[in-house]
């Protein structure tokens, strides 16, 4: 927990003194209201201060919700008002009559605001709507007895500060109507510790599927306590893949489901192991094997488990543009369908989003993958 902090604190103090900078001379300066300023600092230590107290259980956070909620969201589209504020840096104003120059100057504030504004309502409403998209995996021959065998994948729901309970129910309620057989979900379930969530996660209890419903931890579940986690999930009968496999036979050819911790575990130094080699102890070789990891990066540790198809999730697809640009520079692979090895690679989306309300140009996403 304190590598995270320190991190966050480091990270954040940084974003808020850039912004600090960029918003006074962007929108302040030019309409003579550098005083401002001070109203400036006064929200980015109450919104980092609020996020602290609330991580460290100190406040509950139905008393800082709708501020942290603001906040993330201007977090969120702040490079907005950096690109606008590097662009004003790239004009060359002394060219300009007095006159000229104070009007482009409020045109690039009034500019951003008014662009900022539509954008974050934009990216706003594609977080709150994830979309279905309909996966198919090529089967090798000697397994085509199993297919048309379905899978639903969610995954990286956040349900906390921003998502709630109607939000789950509104996911459950799209997972179960196309069921498939089974149901999967790969990390990152929520921002909090299970009692605080208790009715906002209740409604995964009504997932269904034919032969069951797999869930393995995220690295945001070791943010919050991850046994306890562990404990809340298995309570809404949910099976837990802790370094270890579930089998189930479809037309007398047998599939294996495992799963692996994430290795946050060795920097929390949590009693966890990160042990993929585990996840298939004693499964035989004929069985077709799906591998559940959070990050797709696990993908480099399982090349010699022997299995077929991994299920990941973790980079949000990098959520909203224009990160979701860059962030598949230091992802090996960031959304979609790929080729590992001898074995398929499918990162999800993300179901819910992290922080900000945003996912612009970049929906979340329930996976209908089926096997062919």
């Amino acid at each position: 927990m304190s590598t995270f902090f320190i991190f966050f604190t480091i990270g954040y103090v940084g974003l808020s003194y850039l912004l600090r900078t960029v918003i006074k001379s962007l929108i302040l300066e030019p309409y003579k209201k550098t005083k401002l300023v001070r109203f400036i600092d006064i929200f980015f230590i109450l919104f980092y201060l609020g996020n602290i107290l609330i991580r460290m259980n100190i406040i509950p956070k139905k008393y800082f919700q709708s501020f942290s909620n603001f906040g993330y969201i201007f977090v969120g589209i702040s490079w907005v008002f950096i690109l606008f504020f590097i662009l004003k840096k790239l004009i060359p104003l002394k060219k300009q009559s007095h006159e000229r120059r104070e009007f482009i100057k409020k045109g690039m504030g009034l500019g951003s605001l008014a662009v900022a504004g539509g954008l974050a309502y934009s990216g706003y409403k594609e977080s709150m709507t994830p979309v279905i998209d309909n996966v198919d995996i090529n089967l090798p021959q000697k397994f085509k007895k199993i297919s048309g065998f379905t899978i639903t994948q969610i995954s990286d729901l956040h349900i906390g500060p921003t998502l709630k309970k109607d939000f789950t129910e509104k996911i459950v309620n799209e997972v179960n109507q196309l069921e498939s057989d089974i149901i999967v979900i790969t990390g990152d379930i929520a921002d909090g510790i299970p009692t605080e969530l208790q009715e906002d996660i209740a409604p995964l209890a009504d997932l269904y599927a034919k032969h069951g419903v797999y869930y393995v931890v995220g690295n945001h579940e070791y943010y919050w306590g991850v046994q306890s986690w562990i404990d809340a999930i298995s309570n809404l009968g949910i099976n837990v893949l802790i370094d270890s496999h579930k089998s189930i036979e479809i037309n007398n050819q047998l599939i294996c489901i495992g799963g692996v911790t994430d290795k946050t575990a060795k920097r929390m130094k949590i009693n966890h192991t990160f042990m993929p080699k585990e996840a298939f102890n004693n499964s035989p070789d004929e069985a077709y094997k799906i591998l559940l990891a959070h990050r797709p990066k696990v993908c480099f540790d399982a090349e010699d488990l022997g299995i077929h198809l991994q299920l990941s999730g973790h980079t949000h697809g990098g959520q909203a543009f224009p990160w979701n640009t860059v962030v598949g520079l230091v992802q090996p692979y960031l959304k979609g369908l790929y080729q590992h090895k001898d074995f398929q690679v499918y990162v999800n989306r993300g179901t819910g989003f992290w922080g900000p309300a945003n996912r612009l140009l970049n929906q979340g996403e329930i996976s209908k993958i089926t096997l062919v």
